[in-house]
This record gives structure tokens, C-alpha cells and sequence, in this order.
């Protein structure tokens, strides 16, 4: 997010985020600044001279957005300021995959490539309700707008499909076919949507950070760019129940557990866990890195023509990326962290604070005694002093500090909260499905995702299971999009 000013403050404990949160922004700020007097919401509209300090620093960092460079805040979809907003800078769009099996097109493609593949894929890999539409990406796009206004465009993903009642003259729309993406063009057609995900960071024009979004994932609430990623840089991963065996058939369940050994490999044995089906900002230089940390892994995923059970996971692996990257630190900056004073030394107390950090606690009695002894023995000498070069120059020290606190994680990251989304599986019992729609129906959470589940139903259970999810989807938002066609 871009800084509008430069000053940093006390008053930078309300941050914009809490602001634009609050209904009441001027009472908010009030409050939080004013610790002598109460001062009422209409004391501080109407009194003639300004209040000073806190209240007047944010007033003037809400007007400073209103009044910044339309260049940035208003390239959005809305196409204007959203009140009270900061500006995503640089811009973020949104990405989406989408395919409509019904298109006959499509299953005639699909027919054929399985014949030259002269194989049998795995069965749930071309089954169709892995393909149908329900008009799910229609309602996301509607979602998108109304929840997440500060993307600047969208790209759709697709084939060569085009939804028909998408409206391809609006400027802030795109699609964009397999080959526009595909470096290797030997590896299409392909219905793998793991093959797709490995390329998505080829689109012409897509902004540095994206939001990536299946089509049936669906903004419930209002988001902010913060609450993928903060100012900081502490990005938020959203993470399910721990990787089980899944369903016999899908290759889905297996690729998950390769994409954990190929984790495994090089960042150690983990419990890992599923990722949410919620939307996940990436970085298109992480995704190159990633690309050049797995070269092999990557071009077989990009090669499959369906799912197999050697696909990397598209957002398993970014996350855990996130989540596993390690930076070296200089044991010269170890020893000036630990060194509190500044003076060049390390006292007993701050010996004492270095072994608190790479040894268990409690610490023994003789814990500091016996570490400077340790100390003095690398020196040769007696000496009192326990400077940066005796320090950095004792081989059984410095192999600890490099141990214990020369790596550090690359990334900050936090854990999202389980209670802002879910994720229904549209099965073949139609009353179960009715019940959790309801739930969701009766309170969104920030994300939702739909999942067809429809192997072994009969067509008309699917027909009347996807009514449902429609009625769902239209009761959560009916007006349509500036990105569909006028009827």
C-alpha cells in the first residue's frame, strides 16, 4: 500500500485500516486522541478553532487521500476514489480460470486428446461435473465488485471460451486464452488445471500482485488489500484441516501429497494441511522463484494434458513457499542485536539474553559462567571482556549462533482466521445441500467456495442441487456487474 505521508507518529497506533473500518470516522479519531476531556462527535464538527494533535494528524491524512492523484485511486473497478480508501499501489487484478463443459466444442477437444494420450485418465480427472458451469464465475465477478473495488481489471482465463453474457467491450475485462499463457505450446490442449495455474503468471499486463480466484469462489464481505497482505508485508495464508488420503479416483488427493514431498525435500518433514478455497494474493516474482526452485516439477505439471497425480498444487505450494523460505543472517548482526548497549561487548546480562534465545529454559545456574568460560578458552586469555572479535572468532560460539539464529523466515505470515470462510460440498442429497447453503445464506462469511460433488448422482438430483446453489447465489447478489451484457 502506498504511504501518503511521510510522517510517522505516535497518532500511527489508529491506522487507516482501523479508520475506514469505523462508521463513525471523525468520532473514532476523537476518541482515541482526546484523554483530557469527552468531546462529542458535534463539539468537534462545529467548534471553530481545529482540535490539535492526534485528531487534527488524521483528519489531514483522511483529506490528504481524498484529495491525492486520481492516476492511482481511481484506477479501479468502480473507476473512482472509494471514500476514505487508501490506494493500492502498485495496482492489484484479479485472475480467474473458468470452462464450460456443456460447449461441445470443449468435449469434442477433450474426446480427442484422451485418444491420443491412449490411455485411461484417472476417472475423476474428466469427469464432467468437474467441468460444469453453474454460472458461479458470473456471480464471483458481481462479488468481486461490490466486496474488493479496488482491483484495477480482471483476467479471465479460459480455452477460447467466452461466457456469453460476458461484456468483452468493457475495458476492464479480459480474456485470455491457454496460448496467449503457454510458454511450451506442445503442452495444449490441456484440461488440467494445474497446468493452467503453473502458467497464470505469463498474462500479458498482469499487475506485479494479483488476487487468484477460481470461479467459484465468492467475496461474502468487504476486503481490503490488508487483509491479504498488510503494509508490513505480513501476508495472511488461510489454511484447512491437515492433508488426509481422500477419495479413491482422484488424482487431486495424490497431488497434494506429492506436492508434500516435493515440500518435504526442501524445507523438511511438516504436518502439513489442505489450503482454504479462499481468493490468495500472489506475487508474479515469487511464482518465477518457485519455477526456478521445482524446474522439473513444474514442467510436468505444465505438460499434463489432465490432472495426474504428479500436478503441484497450485496454492499448496505458494503458501508453503510463504510459510517455509529462510533468510541468513550475519552472526555480525546476531551479535549487535544481542549486543543492547551498543557498547561493543557482551555483558552478563546480555550473555545471559543470548542463551535464553538458543538453549532451553530454565537456564542452569551456571549457565553464564560456564559460557564465558567458553569465551575466554577460544581467546587464550583471561580477559574480562567479552568484545565483538572474541565473540565472532570462537568456532563452538559462532557454530551455535549460526545454528540457532542464523536463519530466520523469509516472510512474515499469519494464520486467517477458520471463522471467515467456508466451503460447501454440493453433493448428491439435495436436503443436506439445502442446509448449508442456509447456513451461508444466514451469515456469509468473508469468503465462500461451492465444490460440485455430483458423482453417482442422477441428473435430475444434480439439476436440483445446482437450483439450489443459483438461488443461493442470486439471493446473495442479484444486480448484475458492469462486466455482463445488458439483456
Amino acid at each position: 500500500m502506498r504511504s501518503l505521508t511521510g510522517r510517522r507518529s505516535s497518532c500511527d497506533r489508529l491506522s487507516l485500516g482501523d479508520i475506514r473500518r469505523s462508521g463513525a470516522l471523525l468520532a473514532t479519531v476523537a476518541v482515541f486522541c482526546v484523554s483530557v476531556r469527552v468531546l462529542s462527535t458535534h463539539q468537534l464538527l462545529h467548534t471553530e478553532q481545529q482540535p490539535s494533535g492526534c485528531y487534527s494528524e488524521h483528519v489531514a491524512r483522511l483529506q490528504e487521500i481524498s484529495e491525492s492523484s486520481g492516476d492511482v485511486c481511481t484506477d479501479n473497478l468502480l473507476g473512482r476514489r472509494l471514500a476514505g480508501q487508501s490506494c493500492p499501489d502498485p495496482p492489484i487484478d484479479a485472475v480467474y480460470t473458468w470452462v464450460n463443459y456443456s460447449d461441445p466444442k470443449f468435449q469434442q477437444q477433450l474426446e480427442d486428446t484422451l485418444k491420443q494420450l491412449g490411455r485411461k485418465p484417472w476417472p475423476v480427472s474428466v469427469a464432467p461435473y468437474r467441468f460444469v458451469d453453474n454460472d458461479e464465475l458470473r456471480f464471483s465477478l458481481r462479488s468481486l465488485e461490490r466486496h474488493a473495488p479496488w482491483v484495477r481489471r480482471v483476467f479471465v482465463v479460459t480455452n477460447g471460451q467466452v461466457p456469453h453474457w460476458l461484456n468483452l467491450d468493457n475495458p476492464r475485462i479480459t480474456v485470455i486464452s491457454h496460448e496467449q499463457i503457454f510458454a511450451n505450446k506442445s503442452h495444449l490442449p490441456t484440461f488440467s488445471s494445474p497446468a493452467i495455474e503453473a502458467n497464470i503468471h505469463h498474462i500479458p499486463g498482469l499487475s506485479e500482485r494479483f488476487l487468484y480466484l477460481n470461479d467459484d469462489f465468492l467475496i461474502t464481505q468487504p476486503v481490503w488489500p490488508e487483509d491479504f497482505v498488510s503494509s508490513s508485508g505480513e501476508y495472511t495464508i488461510y489454511m484447512d484441516e491437515p492433508i488426509g488420503n481422500g477419495l479413491p479416483g482422484d488424482p487431486f488427493y495424490p497431488s497434494l501429497q506429492s506436492t508434500d514431498r516435493m515440500l518435504e525435500r526442501q524445507y523438511g518433514a511438516a504436518q502439513r494441511h489442505y489450503i482454504a478455497d479462499v481468493p490468495l494474493l500472489m506475487e508474479r516474482r515469487l511464482l518465477r522463484e518457485l519455477h526456478r526452485l521445482f524446474p522439473d516439477e513444474y514442467t510436468t505439471t505444465s505438460a499434463g494434458r489432465v490432472r495426474q497425480p504428479t500436478d503441484i498444487q497450485f496454492q499448496m505450494a505458494y503458501s508453503y513457499f510463504i510459510m517455509s523460505e529462510r533468510r541468513t543472517v550475519p552472526l555480525e548482526q546476531v551479535f549487535e542485536e544481542l549486543d543492547t548497549d551498543g557498547s561493543g561487548d557482551w555483558s552478563a546480562t546480555e550473555v545471559r539474553t543470548a542463551l535464553a534465545r538458543l538453549r532451553p529454559v530454565p537456564l542452569p545456574a551456571d549457565a553464564v559462567q560456564s559460557f564465558t568460560s567458553t569465551l575466554r578458552a577460544c581467546g587464550g586469555r583471561n580477559d574480562s571482556v567479552l568484545s565483538r572479535e572474541l565473540v565472532l572468532g570462537c568456532a563452538p560460539v559462532t557454530d551455535e549462533l549460526r545454528g540457532r539464529l542464523g536463519a530466520r523466515p523469509r516472510f512474515q505470515y499469519r494464520l486467517g482466521p477458520r471463522e471467515h470462510w467456508s466451503m460447501t460440498i454440493l453433493g448428491t442429497d439435495a436436503d443436506r445441500a439445502a442446509r448449508h447453503l442456509d447456513l451461508v445464506r444466514r451469515d456469509p462469511p468473508r469468503f465462500s467456495a461451492f465444490n460440485n460433488a455430483f458423482s453417482g448422482a442422477d441428473e435430475d438430483m444434480a439439476r436440483r442441487v445446482s437450483r439450489l446453489l443459483k438461488d443461493l447465489l442470486q439471493a446473495l447478489f442479484g444486480r448484475p456487474s458492469q462486466f455482463e451484457r445488458s439483456v
